[in-house]
């Protein structure tokens, strides 16, 4: 398969590094020499310099022969104008947009985004998924990650252990002796911030494990209270930035059933009386959240949550900082550079996002995406849960999950049968269209993928 990469930013560089695990030969495209070099460098993939929207470019990359195209440059309009290049010169079957504009994102529902139109098969909005992320995690207390399957009756989830939680230094196997009604299958345990495990039922479980697990959605506050989360009401969020993800924020924020008490702080003057003027509801101030005065106006000792979604990483992590210390209950962070999550992590913040990460994770999905076959990515980038429909011809019908004899790296976390979230036990015999969902480490998933 031919893919072309248009840009090579951060994001384009996070889809270089996870789309050679794909075997496809790719192209990537921009005008920096200089960073395009460092790129292919270390990449197995083509690097050509030049203006991706113009055609002499995409046809000196590839084009005519490409199977897809993915546009993520920093600009919308480039980013359109390729797909639009791409399908009226080349009749590139496949194009992927990257766009962040609050008007082009509204005309998504239309028929703007179409082959007669604006030919894009697939937009890619990360600052709306990331915002919509961290509204799911402020309702839900102590979660780091969350993968929204398919079929909205389950969720994959990562949550801290807490050093009061009922089940810390406790085997696994043990758990669900203990706490025989609270229906959940541990995943994966991210140790230290670095330290991948794929657990068997002997190992245990230790505080500030982060730990991924599998359950029905009615059943996950349950299971967050075991890990010592009390679900309390969120009353007082204090959000620092407001362009693209604390815009979108706010206004899933305001569609919480709890009705918080918002706090929108932004540093530039235009923007905040732009932002007054569109939330109306909400306390918009202008200052630097880094000055600790501005803070103690939104009234931090009583917030129950900072969020810092600028588009600067350390000025993300220092307010996040300086809002614990002034006695915010949790803090979730934006951060772009994904690479060092793992040690932010040891910081003391709550709650890590990406927006690259949603981006690499959507068009790695929509890659790999069948009619029976449907990725998603964690946080790290380690591992990916499967969701597999398993159709009324499969050989697999009628087999109990203990005879599939799958590697210790591939874990089945249940089944989703009809609307019913069954966690798997040996026994436990398939049925024609049921979704099995696996979580794999990242080597393994060829063996998941071929296997069905």
């Amino acid at each position: 398969m031919r893919v072309i990469i248009c840009g090579a930013g951060q994001v384009g560089q996070n889809l270089v590094q996870s789309l050679n695990a794909e075997n496809l030969n790719i192209t990537l495209v921009d005008q920096d020499g200089q960073k395009l070099d460092k790129v292919v460098s270390r990449s197995d993939v083509i690097g050509v310099e030049g203006f991706a929207a113009h055609p002499d470019v995409l046809e000196k990359a590839g084009a005519a022969e490409a199977d897809m195209i993915i546009a993520v440059t920093s600009s919308d309009e480039t980013n359109m104008i390729i797909c639009q290049v791409a399908h009226s010169y080349f009749n590139v079957p496949r194009k992927i947009a990257r766009i962040r504009s609050q008007s082009y994102l509204e005309a998504r529902g239309s028929e703007f985004f179409s082959r007669n139109h604006m030919p894009i098969d697939l937009i890619i909005s990360p600052e709306y998924e990331v915002a919509r992320d961290i509204a799911a995690r402020l309702y839900m207390p102590g979660v780091f990650d969350m993968v929204r399957l398919s079929h909205h009756e389950g969720r994959v989830v990562s949550v801290k252990c807490l050093p009061m939680s009922d089940i810390v230094n406790t085997p696994i196997k043990q758990i669900f002796k203990i706490f025989p009604d609270h229906k959940f299958q541990v995943l994966a345990i991210v140790r230290g911030g670095d330290e991948y495990i794929i657990p068997n039922t002997n190992d245990v479980i230790l505080e500030n494990d982060e730990v991924y697990f599998f359950a029905a959605l009615d059943h996950v506050p349950e299971v967050l209270k075991l890990f010592g989360h009390q679900k309390d009401e969120t009353k007082r969020i204090i959000v620092i930035g407001g362009l693209d993800v604390g815009y979108y924020l706010t206004k899933e924020l305001l569609k919480l059933p709890l009705k918080p008490k918002i706090y929108l702080i932004e540093s530039d003057h235009d923007r905040a009386a732009y932002l007054s003027t569109q939330f109306p509801k909400v306390s918009v101030m202008n200052g630097d959240a880094l000055d600790q005065e501005i803070l103690e106006e939104a009234y931090i000792e009583k917030a129950d949550a900072i969020v810092s979604v600028s588009i600067d990483d350390d000025y993300n992590i220092l307010t996040s900082l300086l809002g614990k210390q002034c006695g915010a209950k949790q803090s979730i962070v934006l951060m772009n550079q994904i690479n060092f999550m793992p040690f932010v992590n040891k910081l003391g913040i709550d709650s890590i996002v990406s927006p690259k990460s949603f981006t690499v994770s959507n068009i790695v999905q929509y890659m790999r995406e069948k009619r029976s076959q449907i990725v998603h990515r964690l946080r790290d980038g380690w591992a990916e849960v499967i969701e597999v429909r398993i159709p009324k011809t499969s050989p697999f019908i009628g087999r109990r999950l203990d005879t599939l004899d799958l590697p210790a790296k591939i874990m089945i976390a249940g089944i989703v049968r009809a609307h019913d979230v069954i966690i798997p036990y040996s026994s436990l015999l398939i049925e024609k269209q049921d979704v099995l969902i696996f979580l794999s480490d990242v080597k393994y998933i060829d063996y998941l993928v071929d296997m069905f």
